[in-house]
């Protein structure tokens, strides 16, 4: 099946129509040539394109001996869960997702779509508050952290000698805690 948008300001230039024409005469040598089934549609209006369409198809239909109605039938349930799936995501199934949940971290596994959904919607923030965001996990526990922090006497030896404990404090908001045994800045003995 072969469409052609055509331009009426185009058309009006007799070259542009020439050239247009020849592509149509490619088309249709192709598609005899292919065995491939080529319908060209000489309509501008939706509604003419649907009539075009449907008598194409009713055409077809009988010359394979295959049963066929323009008229609209009432899908099954397979097909209209399958329709309701590409649309699903709303402010309320995002909540029933949620619902189903118990940390971010399952949530975003289990509902990626949802989640997206959320935040371009910008109701991530608040339909996400009831969600329990893992912070310690792995090896940056607040007590690793803090067990790191006591073994060095300034911040800059702790952000040397443990850069992903510092970070994680950072990222926590454990520093000042973690960090409270140190002085604040140590006045360089050179300079005093």
């Amino acid at each position: 099946m072969g469409f052609r948008r055509q331009n009426p300001t185009k058309l009006r230039n007799k070259k542009s129509a020439a050239e247009g024409q020849e592509r149509d005469q490619i088309k249709r040598s192709f598609a005899q040539t292919n065995k491939v089934n080529y319908l060209e549609i000489d309509a501008n209006t939706k509604v003419a394109i649907n009539s075009i369409l449907e008598n194409e198809l009713i055409r077809l239909a009988k010359r394979n001996k295959v049963e066929f109605s323009v008229k609209p039938r009432k899908l099954t349930t397979a097909e209209t869960k399958t329709l309701e799936t590409a649309f699903i995501w709303n402010d309320v199934s995002v909540k029933e997702a949620i619902a189903k949940c118990k940390t971010i971290k399952e949530f975003r596994e289990r509902f990626p779509a949802a989640q997206d959904y959320a935040r371009k919607h910008g109701t991530w923030v608040e339909l996400s508050k009831s969600l329990k965001r893992v912070t310690e996990h792995g090896k940056y526990t607040k007590e690793y952290v803090t067990k790191a922090a006591k073994e060095c006497s300034t911040r800059n030896e702790f952000k040397q000698k443990h850069k992903g404990a510092w970070a994680a404090a950072q990222r926590n908001g454990w520093l000042l805690e973690v960090c409270s045994h140190m002085p604040k800045h140590v006045q360089k003995p050179w300079l005093k």
